[in-house]
């Protein structure tokens, strides 16, 4: 466009024409962000550059916008399982329980439970210390059950940043094992 505007300008005017190459190179150099050195002279072309230029800076944000969003959020990666029919379904996916639980309620709750996920989940958990469990989860396709309070603090205190992001995602949907829970005093 800035060639063919230069070209009818300088048929219309008598003034001084421009090439192709040379009109390519300015246009391709404002896209990059290489001003030229030298504008054009006549005023068409000038209006024309400047279009061009808001249009540039237009495809430019646009595009530096896409990428950076492409780059800091995987949009590829798939729903974490939030449930333990979840666990059971993903395939490939193993899962332990905090080494500290195993006794008492959790215990029994899994060894007990007549229902086919439970006892699914019973046969292929492993027990492991919530540390090695998080380091194990960084590498993909393990959850760890834990209790919800305990491994967030955990999973902060060891893998946070500044601002409380943890690269873990903790399920909201919990598993009450629980019917009851209180202190007895004298």
């Amino acid at each position: 466009m800035l060639w063919l505007i230069q070209r009818m300008w300088s048929q219309i005017t008598g003034g001084p024409d421009i090439r192709v190459d040379t009109a390519l190179l300015y246009s391709l150099g404002s896209l990059l962000e290489v001003h030229p050195k030298v504008p054009t002279s006549a005023t068409s072309g000038q209006v024309m550059v400047g279009w061009w230029l808001v249009y540039c800076l237009v495809i430019y944000t646009g595009f530096e916008s896409e990428l950076i969003s492409h780059l800091t959020v995987n949009k590829a990666r798939t729903r974490p399982p939030e449930t333990l029919e979840d666990l059971v379904n993903a395939d490939g996916w193993k899962w332990g329980i905090d080494a500290w639980i195993w006794t008492g309620v959790p215990l029994e709750y899994f060894t007990r439970h007549k229902d086919k996920v439970v006892v699914e989940i019973y046969k292929n958990l492993e027990v492991i210390e919530a540390h090695k469990g998080l380091k194990k989860i960084l590498r993909d396709g393990y959850s760890l059950l834990a209790v919800t309070n305990y491994i967030t603090v955990e999973a902060s205190s060891y893998y946070g940043d500044g601002h409380g992001n943890i690269p873990f995602f903790i399920t909201k949907k919990s598993v009450t094992m629980f019917s009851f829970f209180a202190w007895g005093f004298r």
